[in-house]
């Protein structure tokens, strides 16, 4: 079962979660111009590690990250209905996920 990451709409908001036993923040970052809700990884020593990437329920985000991001498993966003581009759709109508490594391997198994 994913772990959801609990986020709010503020403008700028970070979260420390322990993914994969290690230390992360998290940052949601709100871009007027684009309308759009940013995600920013970061390590527990506050070191980028993926920057600037748009929160939509589209695919998984970090996917083609998976080779540099430290945690081993993927982030997702999920749509749980209404608006999925405004301001206030953070923690309410979409949803940020966290699939560990093992999860994922489960999953391909079951497709197999």
């Amino acid at each position: 079962m994913p772990l959801e990451i609990p986020l709010k709409a503020i403008a700028f908001n970070s979260v420390s979660v322990v993914l994969d036993d290690e230390q992360f923040i998290i940052q949601t970052i709100w871009r007027d111009r684009d309308e759009v809700w940013k995600l920013n990884i970061l390590s527990g020593d506050k070191e980028d590690i993926i920057t600037g990437l748009s929160i939509l329920p589209t695919r998984p985000l970090t996917l083609e990250y998976k080779h540099k991001v430290s945690p081993k498993g993927i982030f997702s966003v999920e749509s749980i209905g209404g608006d999925t581009s405004s301001f206030n759709s953070l923690g309410s109508s979409i949803r940020l996920l966290y699939h560990t490594e093992e999860e994922l391997n489960e999953l391909l198994q079951q497709s197999i």
